[in-house]
Parts: structure tokens; sequence; C-alpha cells
């Protein structure tokens, strides 16, 4: 009776434990390239983008296309050469794109160090699907690292986005009364 119950409580304990977080990798070896990712992205997971594209020369367009199930937040970090002799990618822009095509959410220039740019993406995504787009020009052996993790919405930004829904519906009722 005994092993049951302690059987039944481990069983219990194991289901009762998150998700494990995974990490998907892309790796690409040309200038212009996309993948579509089969498995959605959940909290805790990582989207991971590396980029190598030796003696390349021209255009940069590379697209990832991903589905989230839920509301998450996501903070994306990326960092590509700069070295004006050496591998380099200038004018790179990251983009976050959703189904329609509509821009959602677009990178930030966050400076330069040690012959890398670096560039952050974060912002709050819900249900659907995404392309990630990194467009730009490179110049020989050209790299571009990309990491983006996703999380549970803080519950004060959940309540703010619910507190603001609330306040667009109340606002389109009245409209309709007063017609």
């Amino acid at each position: 009776m005994k092993t049951k119950t302690a059987m039944a409580l481990a069983a219990a304990a194991w289901a009762a434990l998150p998700a494990q977080a995974t990490v998907q990798v892309v790796d690409f070896d040309r200038l212009v390239a996309s993948t579509v990712l089969d498995k959605p992205f959940g909290a805790g997971d990582r989207l991971v983008l590396d980029s190598f594209a030796a003696g390349q020369r021209g255009r940069l367009e590379q697209t990832i296309t991903f589905t989230v199930d839920s509301p998450l937040q996501i903070d994306g970090r990326a960092n590509w050469s700069v070295l004006p002799r050496g591998s380099r990618l200038y004018r790179v822009d990251i983009d976050l794109l959703g189904a329609d095509g509509e821009l959602v959410l677009s990178d930030s220039f966050a400076g330069r160090a040690a012959g890398l740019a670096n560039s952050v993406l974060a912002g709050a995504l819900g249900p659907g699907t995404y392309t990630l787009r990194a467009t730009g020009w490179g110049g020989r052996d050209a790299s571009l690292d990309l990491s983006v993790a996703f999380a549970v919405p803080e519950p004060a930004s959940a309540a703010m986005m619910a507190a603001g829904l609330g306040l667009l519906t109340l606002l389109a009722a009245r409209r309709r009364r007063q017609r």
C-alpha cells in the first residue's frame, strides 16, 4: 500500500512539473535564406539564429516563420560583425511581422562594441503566426547571431491590457447607445 501511494505521489509530482523548455536553433549559411518551424513556442522557450555566410556579398534577407499558442513576452538580442576590413553586415534591420505581413515589432539599435553591432527586439505577442525577418547588406564572411527568449507576460502587464480592452469595449458600447 505504501509503495502504491509513493508511486502515485511521485507520478502526481512529475505531472505537475512545468514542460521542458526547448531551444530551437536555425543555422543559415547563405545571405538569403528562410525556414518554417513546426513546433510552437511557449513560455521558457528560445529561438536562436546562427548565421554565417562565408565569402558572400550582397543583400541579406533571412526569415524564420514560427507560431505562438498563448500570449507571450519576447526578449531578443542580436549582434553582427561590423569590422571594416573583415566580415561585416551593415544596414541590418530585424523585424517581426504578423501573419498578414504587418509590422508587429522592430529592433532598436543598442550600439557597437568590440567590432560588433547590437540591437534589441522586445514586446508582447498574442497567439498566432509570426515571421522574424533580418534584412541588410553583407560583405565577405557575414555573421549574424540572434537569440529570442519567450516568457509569460507579467501579471501587471496582462491586467493593464485587460483593463484597456475593457475600456475600449465600454467606449464602443457608449457610442452605439448615443447613435
